[in-house]
């Protein structure tokens, strides 16, 4: 399965990894790498079926962090901090339960962990509805195809702390990928 990677910085020197959130790409962390060159090897990859990532057949946080897993493996990394936001969060803690040896840090940013208290409270506030909405196979890409921009402004809108840091062309990069 091929994963989309963009590295910058220098091999040599710690390797941190950024997994993005939803509705975003690898672009989301770009600023952040640009100010971490210097010092690390810094990776950022779209998650599968985002950007130029293929998808894969079951999106369970576990099927995605075996992927992140082999992409570790692959590209050797040794001391390796492990960034994820939102989803790339959740999929963070399913690489720690699958394989910490190959972690030396981790960042779990703006995300409550399914199966991890206060996880079922979580699941009760309406505004994650689509949590469940995006369970159903195949029905949010069947309804969402074309509205992607109008979609993923919905969350930009309600849930993001500060939706005005959200430019006009990250909105059409985000829902291109």
């Amino acid at each position: 399965m091929a994963v989309h990677v963009v590295q910058a910085g220098n091999g040599k020197k710690p390797p941190v990894l950024f997994l993005h959130g939803f509705p975003e790409c690898w672009l989301e962390f770009s600023a952040v790498m640009q100010l971490l060159k210097s010092d690390y090897h810094v990776i950022a990859v779209d998650l599968p079926g985002i950007g130029d990532s293929e998808p894969i057949a079951v999106n369970e946080k576990s099927n995605i962090a075996y992927c992140i897993c082999a992409l570790i493996k692959e590209m050797q990394l040794t001391n390796l901090t492990l960034v994820g936001h939102d989803v790339g969060g959740m999929v963070t803690y399913a690489v720690l339960k699958s394989n910490p040896v190959q972690i030396s840090k981790a960042v779990i940013m703006n995300v409550v962990v399914p199966g991890v208290e206060p996880w079922t409270k979580t699941k009760q506030n309406p505004m994650i509805w689509h949590f469940r909405f995006h369970n159903i196979p195949s029905l949010p890409e069947i309804l969402v195809k074309r509205h992607e921009r109008v979609y993923f402004d919905y969350f930009f809108k309600t849930i993001a702390k500060h939706p005005e840091r959200i430019t006009d062309r990250d909105r059409e990069t985000y829902a291109a990928a």
